[in-house]
């Protein structure tokens, strides 16, 4: 399972800034494996009438474990890179498919994520 929720605001017509937090988690054989992130990102789209972008965050990571009632959690460093394209469905709507790389490194571990999904955008 894996999803995200990002908000922001416009700079210009082509760089958006805001907020964003991306997630994974896995559960197998009673262990579960959480990744997420909570950055400051920004979306560049190659034209200001294309739907297209690049988008990448920066900020605080998080990788936690567990298995049979014992829980272990650390934070750190959490990047995301990735891009997507907006395909209006209404004036102000899309449909946004999408491909992240999520990064989370601490002073312990480290996780890699890929995502890929689909998204509802609004402008």
């Amino acid at each position: 399972m894996s999803g995200g929720l990002s908000l922001g605001g416009t700079i210009s017509p082509t760089f958006l800034l805001g907020g964003g937090t991306s997630g994974w988690t896995k559960s197998e054989g009673g262990a579960t494996l959480t990744v997420g992130t909570l950055d400051l990102r920004a979306r560049l789209y190659t034209s200001p009438k294309g739907g297209f972008f690049f988008t990448g965050g920066i900020g605080v990571g998080s990788i936690s474990a567990g298995f049979g009632g014992i829980s272990a959690s650390e934070t750190g460093f959490g990047l995301v890179l990735g891009l997507g394209n907006d395909f209006r469905i209404a004036r102000s709507v899309s449909l946004t498919p999408y491909f992240n790389i999520i990064g989370v490194k601490t002073s312990n571990s480290d996780a890699n994520v890929v995502q890929l999904g689909l998204s509802v955008t609004t402008h």
